[in-house]
């Protein structure tokens, strides 16, 4: 259900700008390069106050919620004419788990309230704004709410898998998620 990991040995490569430390955050010391001796990764570590940096994937969901006979897809302000929808999703925040995640984003982009019924995939995206996300996919039922036409992932609206709005195309791990959906139905 995993990907393996691809071997990258300095996080430098893959993260964004904004989590590559040139300091300390603790001390403001002076960073240098440690190979790990065990898995060979490079961190920076402080020669000051031995602070070592582990950086870590943000963890991402993607969920398909049911509702009837059809899926929800949201309406972003980055689609276009030609491909305007996308799953339900967003980042997992500190002290959530990915189902919570799930509950709360679909809640907050489409009014539905939603119940958990099963995890699709589990991998790793690469090349996102955010560096590696390890991505989790759902399907959900919603138990409540109302769809909402004014979510901040743009107006919401339910889709028979027959006559589907189609997927913004960059958006990879949605297709993904959504075809696992698919084929697990068929």
């Amino acid at each position: 259900m995993d990907e393996a990991s691809e071997g990258v040995l300095d996080y430098r490569t893959v993260a964004p700008g904004h989590v590559v430390y040139n300091h300390c955050p603790r001390c403001a010391g002076s960073l240098r390069d440690h190979t790990d001796a065990i898995n060979s990764r490079i961190r920076p570590i402080c020669e000051k106050c031995g602070w070592a940096y582990h950086p870590t994937n943000p963890i991402g969901v993607l969920i398909v919620v049911e509702v009837g006979s059809g899926i929800v897809l949201v309406h972003p302000p980055s689609g276009t004419p030609e491909a305007p929808a996308s799953l339900p999703g967003g980042l997992v925040e500190y002290a959530e788990t990915p189902e919570a995640a799930a509950v709360r984003l679909v809640r907050e982009q489409t009014g539905l309230e939603i119940e958990v019924a099963e995890e699709l995939a589990r991998f790793l995206q690469h090349g996102t704004p955010f560096g590696p996300v390890l991505d989790f996919g759902f399907a959900a039922r919603a138990v409540g709410g109302e769809l909402r036409l004014d979510g901040a992932e743009g107006p919401a609206a339910v889709y028979s898998l027959d006559d589907m709005a189609p997927l913004i195309p960059i958006r990879v791990a949605n297709q993904r998620v959504l075809d696992l959906y698919i084929a697990k139905r068929a």
